[in-house]
C-alpha cells in the first residue's frame, strides 16, 4: 500500500538519518528485482540543494551487496549495476515555493517524455521531497510584503496556511496518480530567539536560545504535514554514554578506542506514530521506546537496520 510518510525535523531530530535514509529507499527502488530492488523510477525534490550522488551511490553498492546471496558471478559488476541504477533517479532542484508547485505540476508531462530520460518504460514508485517547508521564512517574508503593500486586503493573514495546504494537496494528487509512496522531510519552524540572562551572572553576555514557540498560523502550516501523513517518523542520534566520574584513566584509556568507535558509527532511534499527531506532543530523544526502529550510519554513510 503506498504510503505518505513525514519526517519530523525538529531541535533532537537527524537531518543525517533522514536524508541516508531517502538515500537506501531510492537504492531499492531502482535497483532490478535480482538485486532486491523494485525496477523502477525515483524522484527526489531537493529543496535544501544537499542532495549527494557519491552518498547515493554507496547506499546503492551495499544494497547490492546485501541482496547478493548466490555464489554463482553476477551478470554485471556490481558497480556497473549501481551506475545504471542512478540513471533511474530524477533530481528535481527547488529554490522557492513556487519553484517546488512548479516542478509537481510539470513532472506528468517530464516523466511522458521519452527523450528527456531514459525511464519511461518504469513506473515512479517513489517521490522524495527533502524540505517541504524549507522556504517557510521567504513564504513569510513574502506574505508580510504583500500585507503592507496594501492594508486593506483581507485575505493575506491565512496565506501561509492555505499555501502549506495547497502544496500538500499537490503532494497527494501525485501519489493517488501514480500509486507512489511520498516521504518528505518537514522542519520545526523556531522563533526569533529570545534574550535571557542567568541570575547571579550579570558580568556575562545575554544567553539567546531559540524557542520553538510558534508563530502566527505556524501551528496550522506544520499540522497540515503532520496530520494527513500516514505515518510520521522522528529520528534522533542515540548519545554516547559520558565516561563515569569513577573511572580511572587506565579504564578510560582502555576504553577509548570502543568509544571512538562509537561516535564515528552513528546509531539512532527512528520513532513511528500514526499520522494526525500533534508536533506538539515530545518524541523520544534518545532511548529506543515505543513504536520504532534503530538504524546505524557507518562511516562510508551507509545504513545498517538494526
Amino acid at each position: 500500500m503506498p504510503l505518505i510518510i513525514n519526517i519530523s525535523q525538529g531541535p533532537h531530530s537527524s537531518t543525517t538519518a533522514a536524508v541516508n535514509l531517502f538515500y537506501h529507499l531510492m537504492a531499492l527502488t531502482t535497483l532490478p528485482r535480482e538485486h532486491g530492488g523494485k525496477h523502477s523510477t525515483a524522484i527526489y525534490i531537493d529543496c535544501s540543494n544537499s542532495f549527494s550522488a557519491t552518498q547515493l551511490y554507496k547506499a546503492t553498492l551495499s544494497c547490492i551487496r546485501k541482496a547478493t546471496t548466490d555464489p554463482l558471478p553476477l551478470s554485471a559488476p556490481p558497480t556497473a549495476v549501481a551506475k545504471e541504477a542512478l540513471n533511474h533517479v530524477h533530481v528535481l532542484p527547488c529554490t522557492s515555493t513556487r519553484s517546488l508547485f512548479s516542478q509537481l505540476q510539470e513532472l506528468p508531462e517530464y516523466l511522458l517524455d521519452s527523450a528527456a530520460h531514459r525511464s519511461f518504460d518504469r513506473s515512479m514508485d517513489l517521490l522524495v521531497v527533502h524540505g517541504l517547508n524549507h522556504f517557510y521564512w521567504q513564504d513569510r517574508f513574502d506574505t508580510e510584503i504583500a500585507r503592507l503593500e496594501n492594508i486593506n486586503s483581507g485575505s493575506v493573514a491565512a496565506a501561509s496556511t492555505s499555501l502549506s495546504a495547497q502544496l500538500f494537496d499537490a503532494l497527494k494528487e501525485m501519489q493517488e496518480m501514480y500509486g507512489c509512496t511520498v516521504i518528505y522531510t518537514s522542519t520545526q519552524i523556531m522563533s526569533p530567539t529570545t534574550s535571557t540572562t542567568t541570575q547571579g551572572a550579570s558580568s556575562r553576555a545575554d544567553v539567546t536560545t531559540p524557542t520553538p514557540a510558534p508563530a502566527p498560523n505556524e501551528s496550522a502550516v506544520m499540522d497540515v504535514y503532520a496530520r494527513n501523513s500516514l505515518v510520521n517518523l522522528h529520528p534522533t542520534r542515540v548519545a554516547v554514554p559520558q565516561f563515569a566520574p569513577a573511572m580511572s584513566l587506565e579504564e578510560c584509556l582502555r576504553d577509548k578506542e570502543k568509544r571512538a568507535e562509537s561516535i564515528r558509527v552513528a546509531r539512532y532511534w527512528v520513532s513511528a506514530s500514526a499520522g494526525g499527531r500533534s508536533k506538539k506532543q515530545e518524541e523520544p530523544r534518545t532511548g529506543q521506546s515505543g513504536s520504532g526502529f534503530s538504524m546505524q550510519i557507518t562511516k562510508d554513510g551507509v545504513i545498517e537496520f538494526g
